[in-house]
């Protein structure tokens, strides 16, 4: 298992400036890359099914929403994932126990270990371990790349105090 379609998102926090050093550290590792942009993430499903037969893994380096966005492929395929946390809050990594730190989680795809993980089903959408409604998509949708950039994962407390905040101020005028 040494061929590997490699997507990394470089709009992901950590995305651009790891690429070169995560395409480094696995081709010393052992593994032979090919590497596909991931301007679009919704064409990653298609992206991973055009290389099914030439490849043995999938690495995605990004965060849980560059994740889900391949899922589907990856579900398609059953081509295994190697995760590189490169996002910001990377809460599947850390859930999965995958180390932050790129050579740790590069050794980690290296080994060529597979985990069966279970996956979600809403809407006729597979996501992996975090499904949200109601308050926590609004505080989602209105967090900015800037914010996350600047305060990582918690950029979400400060967006979900301003929606809870926006919510009730709104709530009380409307019930007067």
């Amino acid at each position: 298992m040494n061929r590997a379609l490699l997507l990394v998102n470089r709009h992901a926090r950590k995305g651009q400036q790891q690429l070169e050093a995560a395409i480094d550290r696995l081709q010393k590792l052992g593994l032979v890359l090919t590497e596909e942009p991931t301007d679009h993430p919704d064409r990653l499903p298609e992206m991973i099914r055009h290389h099914r037969d030439r490849v043995d893994l999938v690495i995605v380096g990004g965060g849980d929403g560059t994740l889900n966005a391949a899922v589907q492929g990856l579900v398609n395929t059953s081509l295994p994932l190697g995760i590189l946390p490169l996002g910001t809050a990377n809460d599947l990594a850390r859930t999965l126990g995958i180390p932050s730190t790129l050579p740790e989680a590069c050794q980690i795809i290296a080994q060529g270990k597979v985990q069966q993980i279970d996956l979600g089903w809403v809407n006729g959408q597979y996501f992996f371990n975090v499904a949200s409604l109601g308050l926590s998509v609004q505080i989602t949708r209105k967090l900015t790349k800037e914010a996350k950039k600047r305060w990582g994962g918690f950029g979400l407390c400060g967006d979900s105090h301003s929606g809870v905040v926006g919510e009730s101020a709104i709530s009380g005028r409307n019930s007067d």
